[in-house]
């Protein structure tokens, strides 16, 4: 054979199983994330992103390949394994990837250390590669130009798909399009408390605890509220075990899967090139360096579909909004009040009107304090309003932001304060603000401290957050002024107390806890209960006999006994020594006018909330969303008397310019946001400290 041919036949041997296993890999990869998770809305991007993920599929292709091309004289006596080689193995790889992602998630959680989960990946993958055997067989003889139109017909397939993806919207309704709602003096109050369990909340009422919850329980139905995992998150031994805060909580307030209300993580990836940035996180890292992918945290302006409150401020006369998850930046109708959950760290946009952002807002409220209490000098919120960048003021005020911006004299000055106090009234632990000079991290006392002092901050956040709810309510009654027709505020702090203590909680449940750690600490998470209940006895206080209240959780929690086993993650020295995690069972909880006491009912899904509450609130269903009203917690009476109206659909969320501008100007508060996100793990960084020790130090050797 002349060397000419030879070396042709090696570039095809090489270049043609390279071509299209990359092609198979990053074209199908990106159909999977279109078809799973509508992550693309139009061809550009779809395309776009399956070509840019074929770079460095090619480079890994080639590899194997070539590797493939220089074994193969190897199997001299076995000429089809010699000419399929390259194709095989450049099939079997991209195939056996695929197979391996689908099984994945079809199986979520998976967990490395479940027997029958890795068995099950094993035979899925061994069966991938014998189909990649005969695909080798058919696809070597094909001719190079039908190899190239396979490969593009592939890499063209998501872009193709996204254009049938994209959900089609009717028109938005105004207020004069539907049938005015019913109410006399009726109105909701929703509460969100993240991660909240029965498996908490029950033995306590049996042990004659949490009385504001025990009375709403007895007055009112209840039931398990079914959370669901996202397929980007599928390995049990993640932080959020596949349960994502701002995907769940966006599919509770809006009704709509996240295929329709766009939000599948913490993040958005912004790619250059593409119109839309990916609605998650990509991982590994590297690929994002590839990409030139940038992350930017999940805002207000992010989801697609309308939040329930933005229905009913269309409606209804008026809304309440306190703290909910990705609220920032705030805005909304003037007769409407929204305080975001970036009131206690940002410095724009924080609330609407904008005279509730300098009547509670940290930024205007401690920051002044932070400055005169650690630098001594004072701190004017409205420098660059009032003076120009020349002026000598603006420059010494803005030097003031930028100390206070790096965090640590701030937080200082919180650990020193509110943090302690907080320690102690919720817990009746004495925080040592010092505590990471007086105690080295193999001291199960540092950790004790890190982790109360982690928690205290969430404690905080919930009290000021109640406290704003509380006074705005306060302020129409004072004024002889109805209740908001909707109210809704949202608390962390059981969520993230479970993530934190749950071994001090459940110490059977791990192999070795530090005894104690237990006795001091043992009843923290009933203590961040109480506290919950405590915010919830606040709006009962508040509201009368027409006020419907109800109580919702994204999902539940518990040990995390994957720490024990295999993790793909780092385990916990990556995630700050983490012992609860979450758990699919999330609560509902109403009381009110024609709902049903005393009654526990089957569960029901996410998506079942925002259709439910448009009923209390006498507004129509949409048949756009995905979920039903929970009928069967009504009286049948209650039904009988308000019967459900129907809408196609309530229409496509429009934005108006000034919270665009908002999100143009960027956020000083994105690198708290996902500092708070590297310390509870959802990150996933791997520069935390060390984890902490599972048993007392010995005192001999300190």
């Amino acid at each position: 054979m002349p060397a000419s041919t030879r070396v042709l036949l090696a570039v095809r041997q090489i270049l043609l199983p390279t071509l299209l296993g990359s092609a198979v890999l990053s074209g199908v990869f990106t159909w999977m994330l279109v078809a799973r998770m509508s992550a693309f809305r139009s061809f550009g991007d779809a395309s776009l992103f399956a070509f840019k993920l074929l770079l460095p599929c090619l480079l890994g292709f080639a590899a194997i390949a070539l590797a493939a091309h220089l074994l193969s004289p190897l199997f001299g006596r076995f000429p089809k394994v010699r000419q399929r080689l390259g194709w095989w193995l450049c099939l079997g790889a991209s195939l056996s990837f695929l197979a391996a992602v689908v099984t994945v998630v079809s199986l979520q959680p998976f967990w490395l250390a479940n027997t029958s989960h890795v068995l099950i990946l094993a035979l899925v993958i061994l069966a991938a590669l014998v189909v990649s055997w005969f695909l080798a067989s058919r696809l070597e003889r094909l001719p190079a130009l039908a190899s190239l139109l396979i490969a593009l017909a592939i890499l063209l397939l998501p872009g193709l798909a996204a254009t049938q993806a994209t959900r089609s919207y009717g028109p938005t309704l105004t207020a004069d399009a539907i049938p005015a709602p019913d109410l006399g003096t009726s109105e909701v109050f929703l509460i969100g408390l993240d991660g909240a369990t029965f498996d908490v909340i029950k033995p306590m009422i049996e042990a004659g605890d949490l009385p504001n919850i025990a009375k709403l329980m007895a007055e009112g139905s209840h039931a398990v509220l079914q959370s669901e995992m996202a397929p980007n998150q599928p390995f049990a031994n993640s932080a959020s075990k596949g349960m994502r805060t701002p995907v769940i909580w966006e599919t509770i307030i809006s009704g709509h899967h996240p295929k329709d209300h766009g939000i599948w993580d913490f993040y958005f990836t912004r790619i250059a090139g593409l119109s839309e940035p990916l609605p998650f996180r990509l991982q590994p890292a590297f690929l994002g360096r590839l990409m030139d992918a940038k992350e930017k945290p999940v805002y207000s302006t992010d989801a697609r579909e309308q939040r329930l409150w933005e229905i009913v401020a269309e409606h209804l006369p008026d809304t309440l909004v306190v703290g909910w998850v990705d609220s920032w930046p705030a805005f909304g109708p003037s007769h409407c009040q929204l305080v975001s959950d970036r009131a206690h760290y940002d410095e724009h946009a924080l609330a609407v009107p904008q005279e509730l952002s300098e009547r509670f807002g940290w930024y205007f409220q401690d920051f002044p304090l932070i400055t005169e209490a650690v630098f001594g000098e004072t701190f004017n919120p409205f420098f660059a309003e009032d003076w120009d960048p020349d002026h000598p003021e603006y420059a010494r005020n803005q030097a003031l932001l930028e100390k206070l911006q790096k965090g640590e004299e701030r937080d200082d000055w919180y650990l020193r304060g509110r943090l302690k106090n907080t320690a102690q009234e919720v817990f009746g632990f004495t925080l040592d603000p010092d505590y990471e000079d007086n105690f080295s991290e193999d001291d199960p006392r540092y950790w004790e401290h890190h982790l109360v002092a982690n928690e205290s901050k969430d404690l905080a956040r919930d009290a000021f957050y109640a406290r704003v709810a509380m006074e705005l309510i306060d302020d129409r009654l004072a004024k002889g002024e109805a209740l908001p027709t909707f109210t809704a505020a949202y608390f962390p702090s059981t969520d993230t107390a479970q993530h934190w203590l749950w071994k001090y909680y459940e110490p059977e449940a791990f192999s070795n806890v530090d005894p104690g750690s237990v006795e001091r600490l043992g009843d923290a998470i009933p203590n961040v209960y109480r506290h919950a209940d405590r915010i919830v006895g606040e709006f009962m206080a508040r509201a009368d006999e027409n006020t419907t209240i109800v109580i919702v959780s994204d999902h539940g929690g518990g040990a995390w006994l994957e720490q024990e086993g295999p993790n793909l993650f780092g385990g916990e020295e990556l995630h700050l020594g983490y012992s609860g995690n979450h758990r699919e069972n999330g609560v509902f909880i109403a009381r009110g006018p024609g709902i049903k006491a005393g009654a526990e009912l089957e569960p029901l899904t996410l998506y079942d909330v925002t259709p439910t509450l448009l009923y209390l609130l006498d507004l129509p269903l949409s048949s756009a969303m995905s979920g039903e009203m929970a009928q069967n917690i009504f009286e049948p009476s209650f039904l009988a008397a308000r019967v459900p109206k129907e809408v196609a659909d309530y229409g496509a969320r429009v934005l108006p310019p000034e919270v665009l501008e908002a999100v143009r100007l960027g956020s000083a508060g994105d690198k708290q946001y996902m500092d708070k996100l590297n310390e509870l793990g959802y990150a996933e960084t791997s520069d935390d400290p060390t984890p902490p020790p599972t048993s007392e130090p010995d005192p001999n050797n300190p």
